[in-house]
């Protein structure tokens, strides 16, 4: 059946869900369905109606756009994903799809693939460094926007906090939609005050509450804290403050950011001695703001900043400018080309304005697979180094000094509810295949720090969102964290489905950590390492012993399940590794199972290279 035209698809689908396609002169239609579960994403945008996303399909046919799906919110709004092939079809309610005709809904028929080659070879160069990452380089975000809940979670919850902890991470950046669009009261410094006055016109607003256990957390956590500052509040041609609680309805745009408020906010947190690593200014504006407009904004940022805090030593660093959010390649997609652009020319223009830019940031969403079968596909992986290697070439060759951080990176993008457990679509095993390729992709191309969108909320958080529980990205980064070092180094692999990376250990005596991703679903590999016979090593094997779509994941055969203790404390399983004793005279071989990950560290006799004197 498969090839044949997009008719028969339409019967089996409607056979599913009970719905009956529809077809107007210019689009094909079927509803409850996402086609082209696994293309490329050309673009990723918002509007109001099925309809409105075909009509942009049809624009975008200039960059191969044929197929697309709709996703409603319930607020008039949705979310379109534009996509160039129906490979892959589910079944989801609320969802609708569609070609921009029926010759566009031909479902391909893949010419049969070889059978994969069980022995891969996997070789290192540990003999220089291939880049450095920020000791933090494995961040997460707490999102404002609604639908994450910020306004109703109690951060100050001490099973929040152990987890936070334990999860070892080197910063927490607040942002997110939501952070562009939140007022802060201005009496958070007066004693004498609730501290909770929001500005006129405003009915909810950044309280002292909310700052005091937003900086608690961050604490206690470990980790630093960088702040997204609202940059939709401006000043009109009548000197009267503008503010903006809608983002999509912009009247702040091109014009200079009115830092009242954010000077009320940083005057409290210095009286009440919360530190503060770094400011942004602005999340996702790069429509709203053009590059030298919002360079201009960020002097505003700076000369604050030195007024406030004029000891040059303890003064928050600048970082941005969070721009939304690369979806494809950079280099050949027109949806995608002029985020690139917008990286390159906002960073000069900072430093022509004296802006001491800290870190440039981007956001990142390559829409992995909802309800996978099996783990991301080598070419939605690509994706990630495809921005990654643009993004490092074009800073590198206008800002080198500046860091590069994915600000916002996630396995999707939109479309949420908040905390539904009726679908956990990406907090499952397959998605730490994501979360580790893209860790290893963004180190080996310069990145300094990896901000995972985000610990908690919705459906792909790294705890559940309503009882906490971690789930298998947790643990995955917890891994990471422990074995992956600062220092990156060059690795190969024979087989494309058969992902590596490798660092050294945080601490030389633990020699190199080399990550293996087996993203074959029913193929065993046998990986042969070059170069390390005779060390000692010790691996750690992941599995999802619910499959690609659950929610468990397991350690050398073992399931990974945190308890609470007196009500406080999330106390995590053992996560130690199997120690493997060399084999004199044989090659060095992991045996890793179908859809597996493998953290192998090597140490001692026989490991040649940086490692051993570099962390």
């Amino acid at each position: 059946m498969v090839g044949m035209a997009f008719a028969l698809l339409s019967v089996a689908a409607c056979a599913a869900t009970g719905m009956p396609p529809t077809a107007s002169p210019s689009c094909t239609v079927v509803d409850n369905m996402i086609l082209g579960s696994k293309p490329v994403t050309i673009a990723h945008v918002d509007t109001k109606s099925a309809a409105e996303c075909c009509q942009r399909c049809q624009e975008f046919q200039s960059a191969r756009c044929t197929v697309w799906t709709w996703e409603g919110r319930g607020n008039s709004k949705g979310t379109c994903f534009l996509k160039n092939s129906t490979l892959g079809a589910i079944s989801k309610q609320g969802a609708t799809s569609g070609c921009v005709s029926a010759a566009d809904c031909v479902l391909p028929t893949p010419p049969p693939s070889p059978p994969p080659n069980p022995n891969v070879r996997v070789e290192v160069d540990a003999a220089s460094v291939l880049s450095r990452t920020d000791p933090g380089f494995k961040s997460w975000n707490i999102d404002a926007s609604p639908n994450r809940e910020w306004e109703t979670r109690d951060l100050s919850n001490p099973l929040l906090a152990s987890l936070g902890r334990q999860s070892v991470p080197g910063y927490l950046r607040f942002g997110g939609a939501g952070n562009d669009g939140l007022p802060y009261a201005l009496d958070m410094s007066d004693p004498a005050s609730a501290g909770n006055q929001c500005v006129k016109g405003s009915i909810r607003c950044l309280n002292r509450t909310w700052v005091d256990n937003l900086c608690g957390f961050a604490s206690n956590s470990g980790a630093k804290l960088v702040f997204g500052l609202n940059i939709n509040v401006c000043t009109n041609p009548d000197s009267d403050s503008t503010r903006l609680e809608e983002p999509l309805a912009n009247p702040c745009a091109g014009r200079p950011w009115d830092p009242t408020e954010s000077r009320a906010l940083m005057q409290y947190l210095i009286k009440a001695n919360h530190t503060i690593f770094g400011f942004e200014l602005g999340n996702e504006q790069n429509t709203n703001y053009e590059p030298h407009v919002a360079a201009a904004n960020f002097k505003i940022l700076s000369d604050l900043l030195v007024e406030l805090y004029p000891d040059s030593t303890q003064r928050p660093k600048i970082i941005g400018p969070d721009v939304h959010g690369f979806h494809g390649d950079p280099l050949t997609s027109p949806a995608e080309i002029p985020k690139l652009r917008y990286l390159k020319e906002f960073a000069p223009n900072c430093s022509d304005l004296g802006v001491p830019l800290h870190a440039a940031t981007h956001h990142e969403y390559v829409d992995v697979d909802e309800n996978p079968l099996g783990p991301p596909t080598v070419e939605q992986l690509n994706i990630t180094q495809q921005i990654a290697s643009a993004v490092n070439a074009t800073l590198a060759s206008v800002a080198p000094a500046v860091q590069i951080w994915a600000g916002e990176i996630g396995p999707h993008n939109g479309g949420s509810v908040a905390c539904d457990h009726s679908e956990m679509r990406w907090a499952n095993f397959a998605d730490s295949f994501w979360y580790l390729d893209s860790l290893g992709v963004k180190a080996a191309n310069g990145y300094s720090v990896f901000c995972r969108q985000d610990f908690v909320g919705i459906d792909y958080g790294m705890i559940d969102c309503s009882t906490y529980a971690p789930l298998p990205d947790y643990y995955a980064g917890i891994l990471w964290s422990r074995l992956m070092g600062t220092a990156v180094l060059r690795a190969a692999s024979s087989s494309a489905t058969l992902r590596v990376y490798s660092h050294c250990s945080p601490t030389p005596a633990a020699g190199m950590t080399v990550l293996l991703l087996n993203l074959d679903p029913v193929v065993a590999r046998n990986v042969t390492l070059a170069g390390v016979d005779g060390a000692h090593r010790v691996e750690w094997h992941l599995t999802g012993p619910g499959g690609a779509n659950g929610t468990q994941i397991a350690l050398n055969g073992k399931l990974l399940e945190a308890v609470v203790k007196g009500g406080t404390e999330y106390v995590l399983p053992s996560l130690e590794g199997n120690a493997v004793a060399p084999s004199p005279g044989a090659p060095t071989t992991v045996e890793m199972a179908p859809a597996s990950i493998v953290f192998v560290q090597f140490s001692g006799a026989g490991l040649v290279g940086v490692c051993d004197s570099v962390m």
